[in-house]
């Protein structure tokens, strides 16, 4: 199962405009997110924090313990168990079923081990920097940063520098654009603008080939994908997470307003129907505007919640 995850700001600091605080992801939710990716990737061997331990047992793989949010289990090579505060017990049955590498359910929670999750990051915001990176480090995961060569180093936006960090540290660097702008409206010369001089430029910069491209908002056709192959872009990544031809790579949006457990269901399970008749009514309703029309109303909205969202808060 391979799923990429899109984050924009993490912990505050998002610039403000219009429905930024959607994607604005707090610290220690993010903090737990992070977590279950180490764990059902295997990433450290499926490490926990806080209270948490892993100890080896000889023969078995590795006994997972932890006080944290997760919930307490062990995996033995091919069976499942569950850990209390008493020692180790069997698991149910239903849960015994399950072996190294499958889903794993127990209560309403359901795990997969050895899933594939890449991290991505939209925008090259400053508290990627701050906050998301700490905490990438210590979990040992490798993260996608999509940046824009103009706002690189502006208020807000990380430097070059910061991103120089980030490379070494073993993240990938990709470009989002020159300057932000819905692609969909550009003219082909101004296309290349945003596909080709950010890459040279990122390159340059750098010192080392940019091969990933991010969409910008979420505006994408065949003409774009065509000129990114020719810019010379291993692959593209994209808002729409049913995008999966090999060449675009289809992304989940994180919002600041998902719970625990919507996140491990979405992990584990994908998408429910009510969200996938969302996505449904949302990609009509770019067809019907197009870009510019949605952007608009998009804006009106976003504009109009946010007014009543400070109006509760004061």
């Amino acid at each position: 199962m391979s799923k990429i995850l899109m984050y924009h700001s993490i912990g505050g600091g998002t610039l403000p405009e219009p429905g930024a605080h959607f994607y604005q992801v707090p610290l220690e939710r993010f903090s737990k997110q992070l977590e279950y990716v180490a764990f059902v990737t295997g990433q450290e061997e499926g490490r926990v924090r806080g209270k948490g331990q892993i100890d080896r047992v000889k023969g078995q793989g590795s006994r997972v313990k932890s006080e944290g949010m997760w919930q307490k289990e062990l995996v033995t090579g091919h069976r499942l168990q569950v850990t209390g505060t008493n020692g180790v017990r069997p698991a149910s049955p239903a849960g015994r079923r399950s072996a190294f590498g499958r889903r794993l359910t127990r209560g309403p929670w359901s795990l997969v081990i050895g899933s594939e999750i890449t991290i991505t990051f939209d925008d090259g915001l400053l508290d990627n920097y701050t906050k998301a990176f700490p905490l990438l480090k210590e979990f040992g995961i490798k993260a996608y940063f999509f940046v824009m060569p103009a706002k690189i180093g502006s208020a807000g936006y990380m430097s070059w520098e910061q991103l120089k960090e980030l490379k070494a540290n073993g993240m990938i660097i990709g470009s989002h654009g020159m300057t932000h702008k819905i692609l969909t409206n550009l003219s082909v010369p101004e296309l290349r603008y945003e596909l080709f001089d950010s890459k040279r430029i990122l390159e340059e910069k750098l010192g080392s080939p940019v091969n990933y491209f991010s969409i910008p908002r979420g505006f994408n056709r065949k003409k774009i994908i065509k000129l990114a192959k020719e810019a010379g872009y291993k692959k593209v990544f994209t808002s729409d997470w049913r995008d999966n031809d090999g060449y675009s790579c289809g992304r989940i949006a994180i919002t600041a307003g998902w719970s625990d457990k919507r996140f491990v269901n979405l992990i584990n399970n994908g998408f429910t129907l009510r969200d996938k008749f969302k996505h449904s009514l949302k990609k009509s309703a770019k067809g019907m505007l197009g870009a510019s029309g949605y952007d608009k109303l998009r804006t009106l909205i976003l504009k109009r919640d946010e007014l009543k969202r400070l109006a509760v808060s004061d």
